[in-house]
């Protein structure tokens, strides 16, 4: 294994200089970095709703007044925050579409017998879902691939990504509150629809008092942006009016038949 890194230091020369660490057997980084690089993952995807929040700016309250809680985005977007989230999307795909790559590279040399490719399935293809998926299944690949150059360049844009993030969410976090309703999505299950039982959660960004999407509490890809999510509720109050109506003339005619 050490031969994947015949030094034996770390290469993540931004980090230490000209006192690299020393790297973990057979890979190209020390735990620290290692470390390091997993965190930025999960930071990042901690980021994305306040960053999303942040999209529309929402004045502050004067001092010693409470926030109020916004249910509808103003206009205009924040220009410099659509950007840094295009460079993050854009970054994360391109690391995430390189590993696939060299992964099915691999995979494909092996007998039929031996591959694995089921950890390169992605279900959630958002950019958090996609940091998570690269945290949990491949970072640890990554990290002892025989060339460097892999694992400094997911290094150095996380890291370029994370910098700039940092300036939008600072202490910034996203309050999950209960709204005190199931889950509405159905999925088939033995021919059948069945209902998510899972709750539905309001994400609520802690400074601006904004709210940023309605979440499932059981299945992460049960997610409505607060725009989609008020415009459908708007669908049901509407769809709920008519069937009212439509049960009420119905019910009227049979009276009068």
């Amino acid at each position: 294994m050490r031969a994947i890194n015949p030094a034996g230091l770390c290469a993540n020369r931004s980090a230490h200089g000209e006192e690299p660490f020393q790297a973990e057997w057979g890979t190209w980084l020390c735990g620290w970095c290692a470390d390091v690089l997993r965190d930025r993952c999960q930071d990042l995807v901690k980021m994305w709703p306040v960053l999303e929040a942040a999209l529309h700016p929402v004045p502050g309250p004067p001092d010693g007044e409470a926030r109020a809680t916004r249910t509808a985005a103003p206009l205009p977007l924040n220009a410099d925050v659509v950007d840094l989230m295009v460079l993050a999307a854009n970054k994360v795909r391109a690391i995430v579409s390189e590993i696939v790559e060299l992964r099915l590279r691999v995979e494909m040399t092996k007998p039929v017998k031996q591959q694995q490719t089921s950890s390169l399935q992605i279900r959630d293809e958002t950019t958090p879902g996609l940091l998570e998926w690269l945290e949990k299944w491949h970072l640890s690949w990554a990290l002892g691939w025989r060339d460097e150059s892999l694992v400094t360049g997911i290094w150095d844009d996380l890291a370029e990504v994370w910098d700039k993030a940092r300036r939008y969410t600072g202490a910034a976090t996203v309050v999950l509150e209960e709204m005190g309703w199931q889950c509405i999505h159905h999925q088939p299950v033995a021919g059948r629809m069945v209902r998510c039982e899972g709750n539905l959660l309001r994400a609520v960004h802690s400074q601006a008092g904004q709210e940023t999407d309605v979440r499932c509490s059981a299945d992460k890809s049960h997610r409505w942006p607060a725009a989609e999510w008020h415009h459908l509720m708007k669908r049901v109050e509407i769809l709920g009016a008519k069937a009212e109506r439509d049960r009420a003339a119905a019910k009227a005619q049979k009276g009068g038949v």
